[in-house]
């Protein structure tokens, strides 16, 4: 696909989705006020709102992984993709475990500061449990869909953007009607991200094998053993070169045995 086609492609998908997003808020918002009601919605926008900012802990690192991926893609170096797909792959499960970790201490700090009574607390908790952890497990799985975008297939990135947006506001209505509550918000949101997510992942193992099932060691493991495999390689010989220096100033004989032992 050339340049400009794949520009077309994304320009009509993103205006696609703009007005799905328009149309369906126009549906949605009094579908919601009037199932869930006012304060119980409010409450929810509150409360994940919070959410919000433990979403901060992996400082953008993972916002910039498609322009990374981009940029080795665009360079066709192969071993450096491999190397960030890895490494966002190991990254992505230490930020959700971060993520997690932070989601729940906000909770508790921030949430009596909220003004949020006993029953407003009970209300909301577990429809934010389920959404950290998904938000959980769906962290690692954010660098497919880095790759995805890094590789620019606009069509299917284009139609996963629709078929997610179309999905989530059929879930939300159904939910909804059906008496779900807030639950049904927290499943028409995750629902559609994990299929998101899985399919990003089947897309890349589909177009990219060698990316996706070649999983490498931390970065943060893999530094130290080789900064220790160079610090042996470079001062083994200097050790041997000082013993035979010493050896020479007290006016012994150098043999092989000493070299050997030196070692």
């Amino acid at each position: 696909m050339s340049k400009a086609r794949k520009a077309a492609t994304i320009a009509v998908f993103a205006y696609v989705q703009y007005g799905l997003a328009v149309v369906t808020g126009i549906f949605l918002v009094p579908l919601t006020l009037h199932m869930l009601g006012a304060r119980a919605w409010g409450l929810w926008l509150a409360s994940s709102e919070v959410l919000g900012y433990a979403g901060m802990v992996d400082l953008g690192i993972l916002g910039v992984m498609p322009w990374m991926l981009a940029a080795a893609v665009g360079r066709k170096d192969r071993k450096e993709q491999k190397m960030l797909v890895s490494q966002g792959l190991w990254l992505g499960t230490c930020v959700g475990i971060v993520y997690g970790l932070a989601a729940v201490v906000a909770w508790h700090v921030l949430s009596p500061k909220m003004f949020l009574t006993a029953a407003d607390r009970a209300l909301v908790v577990k429809p934010l449990a389920i959404l950290v952890i998904v938000s959980v497990v769906c962290y690692p799985l954010a660098v497919y869909k880095s790759l995805i975008v890094a590789t620019q297939d606009a069509f299917f990135n284009g139609v996963l953007g629709v078929v997610q947006g179309v999905l989530g506001v059929v879930l939300t209505a159904v939910l909804l009607i059906k008496g779900y509550g807030l639950y049904a918000l927290v499943w028409s949101a995750m629902i559609p991200a994990i299929l998101v997510n899985v399919a990003s992942a089947a897309r890349a193992a589909m177009i990219a094998p060698d990316l996706v099932f070649a999983l490498s060691r931390p970065a943060w493991l893999a530094a130290p053993r080789r900064q220790q495999r160079h610090r042996h390689h470079v001062h083994r010989p200097s050790r041997v070169g000082a013993d035979l220096q010493l050896h020479r100033e007290g006016g012994g004989h150098v043999h092989a045995a000493d070299v050997g032992a030196a070692r």
